[in-house]
């Protein structure tokens, strides 16, 4: 008996210290997220908060976010981690009422153990982020449609590496 209990406590130990650290490049892969991009903020601030993005799949379970009201009506940059390490980025501007996808060949990478988010352009690296520990924090976003609640999602904040 008190091997069995001995056996059972070592795995719910190892399944929860390999539950606690769950940033790793699959963390990324095919999601969205945005970023307060106010007077360039993204490209200049050294700290900079990125929030998950749900798609918006109102007609199958209702939820989508008003990701606009989430940046208080602020510049934002989208960025999406697509296939194959590409990149995608999306800047809305609010005041002059557009959207624009930036140009460029952009790709990302991000390395386990040390935990940096690096971003290239036409393979060369525009920028790194070290993801700080303890950052991730659920957030409740406005959803878009007035008779559905918020959504929660996750906003984790990542310092600027110096290149």
């Amino acid at each position: 008996m008190k091997i069995a209990l001995k056996i059972f406590a070592i795995c719910f130990l190892h399944c929860s210290i390999s539950t606690a650290q769950p940033f790793s490049k699959k963390y990324f892969e095919l999601t969205k997220w945005a970023s307060n991009n106010t007077d360039s903020l993204f490209f200049k601030s050294d700290t900079v908060r990125l929030v998950k993005i749900i798609d918006d799949t109102y007609l199958t379970d209702g939820k989508s976010m008003d990701v606009d009201e989430y940046f208080g009506d602020a510049n934002y940059l989208m960025l999406e981690f697509a296939k194959q390490n590409k990149l995608v980025l999306t800047t809305t501007n609010r005041n002059a009422e557009y959207i624009r996808k930036l140009r460029g060949s952009y790709t990302w990478d991000f390395n386990t153990s040390k935990k940096i988010l690096y971003l290239y352009l036409n393979k060369k690296l525009l920028a790194s982020f070290i993801l700080i520990s303890h950052s991730q924090r659920r957030v409740n976003i406005r959803g878009k449609y007035m008779d559905k609640p918020k959504v929660e999602t996750i906003e984790i904040s990542l310092k600027r590496n110096k290149l």
